[in-house]
């Protein structure tokens, strides 16, 4: 599949388009689930998201809908990404023109009116996250993601032409089962969708996303982007604790630098926050296998 993929340009241009924003990071379905197993690593701090903040951005989300004002040419432009998210989801080779006229009219629409465009990807999230909320409802009640998609083709068509092979790569990389259960909370498939449309316009993928939709955005892509990527992902980190200061940031610097190649650093970090007095065995145990390792 790589190799197909390297070798044909259009594929390559297609894969940009649809899949880079959700390399979740950087969008999520460029994540690479790899970890380094030379030590034992501790769990991966998580961040922290109450169900009173999703259902805030939720709101707020809902709320700024009212002042979405769609032109003559919107049809038009979500027919084009339409037609785009079906080709790609049936892995056929599109005209180099047809994917830089999408991409331009994303940006034009994103220039023109930043807002307009934020509006219409927040819209689009929410009625992508509806119809994924009733098929996972769906498939954990009546046996599987297969059986709930027989169960509504309506409701399958639709989600194709909103995400292309969005479920798809979801369950490829193990986010969703084929049961319908989650290795993500289903805010996150949303952020996901949402990172998917900014870089369509070459916005940044957490531009307008609410606070606990971007604590989940930077806590996956702290979490699970690319091992060498160091600066990603510390990056990352550092916000993840200017929005949460229960964030243990320490722990995560340590395993993320440890993880890419880095164990001096990562044993450095670990060291200085022993020395002020940080003695819990997470830290402690981590410090010591790298040590002896």
């Amino acid at each position: 599949m790589i190799e197909e993929i390297k070798s044909n340009p259009s594929r390559v241009r297609t894969m940009r388009l649809l899949v880079a924003g959700l390399a979740v990071a950087g969008a999520v379905f460029g994540v690479v689930f790899y970890f380094a197993t030379r030590a034992p690593t501790p769990p991966m701090p998580r961040a922290t998201i109450t169900p009173q903040e999703e259902k805030a951005d939720l709101e707020r989300i809902k709320g700024s809908l009212k002042d979405l004002r769609t032109g003559k040419e919107i049809p038009a432009f979500l027919d084009q990404i339409e037609k785009l998210n079906l080709a790609e989801l049936q892995a056929q080779n599109l005209d180099r023109a047809e994917l830089e006229a999408v991409e331009k009219a994303a940006r034009a629409m994103a220039h023109e009116s930043p807002e307009g465009y934020r509006l219409l990807g927040a819209k689009l999230s929410l009625e992508f996250m509806e119809l994924m909320n009733s098929l996972l409802d769906d498939a954990a009640a009546h046996g599987g993601i297969a059986s709930a998609l027989k169960m509504d083709e309506t409701r399958a068509k639709r989600l194709e032409r909103l995400g292309g092979s969005f479920l798809r790569r979801a369950m490829e990389k193990g986010i969703v089962e084929s049961d319908g259960s989650l290795h993500a909370s289903r805010l996150a498939l949303q952020c996901m969708f949402h990172a998917r449309w900014n870089h369509l316009a070459g916005l940044a993928p957490d531009d307008s996303l609410g606070p606990a939709a971007r604590k989940v955005y930077f806590d996956w892509t702290a979490r699970f982007s690319e091992p060498t990527n160091l600066n990603k992902r510390l990056s990352a980190i550092g916000m993840l604790r200017a929005a949460d200061s229960t964030y243990d940031d320490v722990l995560a610097k340590a395993i993320v630098l440890y993880e890419g190649g880095r164990k001096d650093d990562a044993l450095a970090v670990l060291k200085e926050a022993i020395e002020k007095g940080r003695k819990d065995e997470p830290t402690l145990d981590f410090a010591r296998a790298l040590t002896s390792n």
